[in-house]
């Protein structure tokens, strides 16, 4: 939401990043709306159908499907981890790096509900908004909004 924001502030980014992240449906994309979800749930039930059969079989899995020269070792489950994992991410403590995982997602949710909450209260993105407040800080506030009122 921030980067084309940013590339958009400064007359970059190409034509998508021209619309606000809250107008995104209205943008014309290469294929009918309805073709880019079925080939995104297509894509993502297929990886994590392959997921969840590495679980329940562990190292039925193990070989990629198309890079047939990328193979886990025998009896180590492909997740987390697996076989792309250029960064070495999945080494250490794996309970640990899980806990950061999921409390690093739930910070992202709250982050992008104060997206949401500024677009519904203001109509803008939270760079305009920043951009706002930076250049006026004692008159623009959450509390100068109408709806901050209520």
């Amino acid at each position: 939401i921030l980067v084309p924001d940013l590339l958009r502030s400064i007359g970059m980014g190409g034509p998508a990043a021209q619309v606000p992240w809250f107008e995104a449906g209205k943008y014309n994309y290469f294929a009918p709306p309805s073709a880019l979800f079925a080939s995104m749930m297509f894509l993502f039930a297929f990886v994590e159908f392959r997921r969840l059969q590495d679980i329940r079989k562990p190292g039925s899995a193990s070989q990629d499907p198309i890079f047939t020269n990328n193979k886990l070792p025998e009896g180590e489950v492909g997740y987390p981890g697996g076989i792309f994992d250029p960064l070495g991410y999945s080494k250490g403590n794996m309970e640990t790096l899980k806990l950061k995982e999921i409390k690093n997602a739930r910070l992202a949710m709250l982050g992008f509900a104060g997206f949401v909450a500024q677009w519904f209260t203001t109509g803008k993105t939270p760079l305009q908004n920043l951009s706002d407040h930076l250049s006026n800080p004692w008159a623009t506030t959450v509390l100068s909004n109408d709806l901050a009122r209520l």
